[in-house]
C-alpha cells in the first residue's frame, strides 16, 4: 500500500466535563504520570478489571473462608441427624456455594 492509499490516523482528544474537571486533575497529579500516561493506563489497563484492588484482597480473603466452612458443611451432612437438620445445613451449603460463584465472578475465574 502506497501513502496515497493509507488512511489518515485518527487523533484522539479528550476534554473532561467542566464539573469534574478538578477531581481529574486531582487524579492525575495522585498518579504521578502525566496526562497521556495517565490516559493510557485509564484505558489500556484497566480496562481488564472494574474492580478496584481492594475489592478483589477482599474476595480472595472470602474465598479463603469459604472452602472451610464448605468442608465442615460436607462433614455435618453425612453425621447422624435428623432430616429437618439435612434440609437447613443443604440450604447453608447452596447459599455458601453461591457467593463462591459470586467472588470467583468477581476475581474473574469461572466458578
Amino acid at each position: 500500500m502506497d501513502e496515497k492509499t493509507t488512511a489518515p490516523r485518527t487523533k484522539y482528544t479528550w476534554k473532561p466535563p467542566v464539573e469534574r474537571l478538578d477531581e481529574v486533575e486531582a487524579l492525575i497529579a495522585e498518579s504521578g504520570l502525566s496526562f497521556n500516561a495517565f490516559m493510557t493506563q485509564c484505558v489500556l489497563e484497566n480496562r481488564r478489571s472494574s474492580y478496584p484492588p481492594i475489592l478483589k484482597e477482599i474476595a480472595g480473603q472470602l474465598l479463603a473462608f469459604l472452602g472451610p466452612i464448605r468442608d465442615h458443611t460436607r462433614c455435618l451432612e453425612t453425621a447422624p441427624h435428623d432430616d429437618q437438620r439435612v434440609i437447613i445445613l443443604l440450604q447453608i451449603r447452596d447459599l455458601l456455594l453461591e457467593i463462591r460463584a459470586a467472588l470467583f465472578l468477581i476475581l474473574g475465574r469461572k466458578p
